[in-house]
């Protein structure tokens, strides 16, 4: 076996595949192997002056354009210089060169295809990235509550099952009880604060809705007075929602009163309420019953 003309030492060899290490001396030229005095055709190798760039491993293996890829191997350069990545034939900006690891992303333009590494002119075998579509979330329903609330995320590319993809309030990871490609649907998790709703932070927040964590329902302490005719003027207490308004609010009440006439009777009194929108405070709002029927 020779390169150029130079005989090369084998250190495997069988009926259809040989292994050997380029010789001192070789240069560009037909690699001719000769079984029985008979020489085979030639097959140009290039002699290089910087050893081939090898790709060992990619993490991760798919994703969106966008994605960090992490490429590790050999003989890549300790610095870029004039050395390339590209994903099936698209030019990648790295954010990190070392002589045995790349860390690039993904493109935009990239398609499925090889992954390859060129130092010096001379490319590195190819892995495979496969090049997926990002979750994208179009509404949130509600838009706002205290943990527990049960909230359908809307959009598009979730995955047919969750698997491994997650959906966080905020960085809090949510146990979703549906979950489609259009559609999932969660309670909010314990512990979640006011931020973006993102599907499988896997692939970076390619696209998150608000969401408004109320630390606490809004809840009655007291109402005073507790009953009167029409028009009475009806103070509420409790820690009620500051950040909204109300448009309207209904709000019934039972009271059993005990007076004694003679001898003791009850009476049985029902009230409702309608409160029209108001400005108020989170702590004490003033109104005034504009529906207030008692029996």
């Amino acid at each position: 076996m020779t390169f150029n003309g130079i005989t090369a030492t084998p250190s495997g060899w069988n009926a259809t595949t040989i292994a050997v290490c380029v010789p001192t001396g070789a240069t560009t030229g037909p690699v001719v192997v000769t079984v029985g005095g008979l020489a085979s055709n030639g097959v140009t190798f290039q002699i290089t002056s910087v050893a081939a760039p090898i790709v060992n491993s990619i993490a991760p293996t798919s994703g969106p354009v966008g994605t960090s890829v992490t490429i590790k191997g050999m003989n890549f350069g300790a610095t870029q210089g004039t050395s390339t990545i590209k994903f099936n034939g698209t030019t990648a900006t790295p954010t990190s060169w070392t002589s045995s690891q790349v860390v690039t992303t993904a493109p935009s333009g990239a398609t499925t295809g090889p992954v390859l590494v060129t130092v010096g002119g001379v490319s590195s075998n190819g892995l495979t990235f496969t090049v997926t579509t990002a979750p994208f979330i179009s509404s949130l329903s509600p838009t706002f509550g205290p943990v527990g609330t049960l909230v359908t995320v809307v959009g598009t590319n979730f995955g047919v099952t969750q698997g491994t993809s997650t959906l966080k309030f905020n960085g809090t990871a949510a146990a979703p009880t549906s979950w489609s490609n259009t559609k999932i649907v969660a309670a909010v998790p314990s512990g979640a604060t006011t931020g973006g709703v993102v599907v499988d932070s896997r692939w970076a927040e390619q696209q998150c809705h608000r969401f408004l964590q109320s630390a606490l329902p809004p809840s009655i302490w007291s109402l005073s007075p507790t009953w009167g005719p029409v028009r009475t003027a009806i103070t509420i207490s409790g820690p009620i929602l500051a950040h909204r308004k109300v448009q309207a609010l209904s709000l019934s009440t039972e009271r059993w009163r005990l007076q004694r006439a003679g001898a003791i009777s009850v009476l049985l009194f029902r009230f409702r309420l309608v409160l029209h929108q108001v400005p108020w405070s989170s702590q004490l709002l003033g109104c005034r019953a504009t529906d207030l029927r008692s029996r």
